[in-house]
């Protein structure tokens, strides 16, 4: 028999359209369709009745050196027809004793691969394949890039390769390593259906790391005895198309990699089917292969739902929620019609805890090591801190870090209507709360816990970002009841800031002398590098009350400007007070 026959009735046990045949079979091509069929058959009995086949490893190991196709071709395959009867004839009589319906379905395809040996070719079924192929090879086949390669490296079972355009964005190409060829396309979209059979629909509800390793194992499970499509010795193989079927099966496969990518920083999608565009640590802002439908969304809000409880229609177009899981962690944002004009609108931001650090921030030259020095000895004080800059230039980040320089044994309570905050267990002290976003159906006021604060006797509080008239209110009520405090918000001057507190939102300029440090970042860029730094730092004189003092300007030197700083001054105008008492 020649391997082009066995390739092609393998070829069409996989596909979806086997009763779509637009020629009038032969009898050779009758034939090779039984083949087709018998093989689906196999496949179907292994993966329905894994659970109740017992076969000698040694068995399935050699079985699979005949039969299978991915990622390498068998004997059959490669047309040595004497060598593959000789290990099936060996192996079927202990099949017949352990399994005799798995011995009746392989003793047909074993029969009619005899038959089979005598035919050379057959034409008719070549008119249906090519046609198939051709419409799957889309599937596999991406844009044509003339572009120089910068990087290229590895995401679980995916490939990313970084491609440098000078006339656009750079590329962030992915592939997924088991997808390699046409057949190993349609085999894993055939496997899929089957695997959506037998998993069932109440499976569904548990939280995203339960589903995943759930379907990873099931997937594993199966493939460990699949021998009529995969060489089985190849575990590292078998290990990445469990994973990827196990992200494909819940819909989020085009997206994983980029949650799971740790230079990735923020993902972005501007409306259904188009291409999904990201922010990268090293490359800066590149755009992606990658391209979402409507459809594609729809999965990521129902884990969204499950994950969180929240609701998202027609009447709460937003939604706004973490996803965090053991390979990523993100913050998501997603509007949909009809206030997303083109169906639907996502951002995701990706947490990379190994970034908040002050060493980590001081290499990606975010600020200079003198002033990570000084904010370092400053948070051993627990200042009153205020972190202001525009969306996207690094504020959750910093205060992230500064967090970690608090001594762990003050007692710090976090509120945030989104978690950002990094948990660091067994080593610190750390209460930490959630609220509704303020663009939820059920948000029920930031400032409402704020004030409950008070009595949950706190060292030090992270208040992530205040948004409202109502939360600044309620935050300087809680500094002049003589809480500790960090937040975040949004500005890129002194002067806007203050006009917005006083003026907006009604805040004493007395009330102002309570926070005493105030630090600016910035966001620019260098052709498609994203920078971002600490652009300025003030500080509260608490000489005059209603005065700050520039005690850092990024644009005016590395190291400080002021010191010993307004801040240092009134830790050791404290400690002396102490001691004379």
């Amino acid at each position: 028999m020649s391997k082009e026959l066995y390739l092609k009735a393998y070829t069409f046990s996989i596909t979806d359209n086997n009763n779509c045949l637009l020629v009038k079979p032969s009898k050779d091509l009758n034939k090779i369709l039984l083949l087709s069929k018998y093989i689906s058959d196999l496949r179907r009995y292994l993966l329905f009745n894994r659970h109740k086949i017992s076969i000698d490893p040694t068995a399935l190991e050699e079985l699979s050196e005949v039969f299978s196709i991915i990622p390498q071709k068998g004997f059959l395959a490669n047309d040595d027809y004497e060598t593959s009867l000789a290990i099936i004839n060996n192996w079927l009589p202990e099949i017949r004793r352990n399994n005799k319906e798995l011995y009746k379905i392989l003793a047909k395809i074993t029969k009619l691969i005899k038959v089979l040996n005598n035919i050379s070719i057959c034409k008719d079924i070549d008119i249906y394949l090519s046609s198939l192929l051709l419409e799957k090879k889309s599937l596999h086949n991406t844009a044509s890039y003339i572009s120089k390669v910068a990087d290229c490296y590895r995401v679980g079972p995916y490939i990313i390769n970084i491609l440098h355009d000078l006339l656009s964005e750079r590329i962030y190409l992915v592939k997924p390593i088991v997808l390699h060829d046409n057949i190993s396309i349609l085999f894993v979209k055939n496997i899929q259906k089957h695997f959506s059979e037998i998993i069932p629909a109440n499976v569904f509800v548990n939280k995203t790391d339960l589903l995943i390793d759930y379907i990873k194992r099931l997937c594993k499970k199966f493939f460990q005895i699949d021998f009529i499509d995969l060489n089985i010795k190849l575990n590292d193989y078998i290990n990445d198309l469990s994973e990827y079927l196990s992200y494909r099966i819940l819909g989020l496969h085009k997206l994983m990699p980029l949650l799971m990518d740790r230079y990735v920083q923020e993902i972005y999608l501007d409306g259904a089917d188009t291409f999904v565009y990201l922010d990268h640590l090293k490359y800066g802002r590149c755009t992606t292969n990658i391209k979402l439908s409507r459809r594609d969304a729809e999965y990521l809000i129902t884990r969204l739902k499950i994950e969180t409880g929240d609701i998202i229609d027609e009447n709460n177009p937003s939604l706004k929620a973490e996803l965090i899981t053991k390979k990523f962690s993100v913050r998501i944002s997603i509007d949909i019609s009809p206030l997303a004009v083109d169906g639907v609108v996502i951002d995701i931001r990706r947490h990379n805890p190994s970034l908040c650090t002050l060493h980590e921030l001081v290499k990606m030259n975010m600020l200079s090591s003198h002033l990570a020095n000084y904010l370092k000895l400053c948070m051993k004080y627990r200042p009153n801190l205020m972190i202001v800059g525009e969306p996207g230039s690094g504020k959750t980040t910093l205060l992230n870090a500064l967090d970690r320089e608090v001594p762990s044994f003050f007692r710090k309570i976090y509120l945030e209507d989104v978690v950002e905050s990094i948990r660091v267990l067994n080593k610190t002290h750390q209460a930490r709360y959630k609220v509704y976003p303020i663009d939820s159906a059920k948000y029920k006021g930031k400032e409402l816990e704020v004030t409950k604060l008070l009595h949950r006797h706190p060292d030090y509080i992270i208040l992530g970002e205040i948004q409202s008239k109502d939360q600044f209110r309620a935050v300087f009520l809680a500094l002049s009841a003589g809480l500790k405090c960090a937040f975040t918000c949004h500005s890129d001057s002194l002067i806007k800031l203050l006009r917005r507190v006083i003026e907006n939102y009604e805040i004493s300029r007395n009330l102002l002398s309570l926070i005493d440090i105030i630090i600016f970042t910035k966001k620019s860029y260098n052709s498609h590098q994203i920078l971002r730094y600490i652009d300025k730092v003030y500080e509260t004189s608490h000489y005059k009350s209603k005065a700050f003092i520039k005690i850092y300007d990024r644009n005016i030197s590395e190291k400080l400007l002021v010191y010993p700083t307004p801040f240092l001054n009134k830790v050791n105008g404290e400690k002396e007070y102490v001691n004379n008492y």
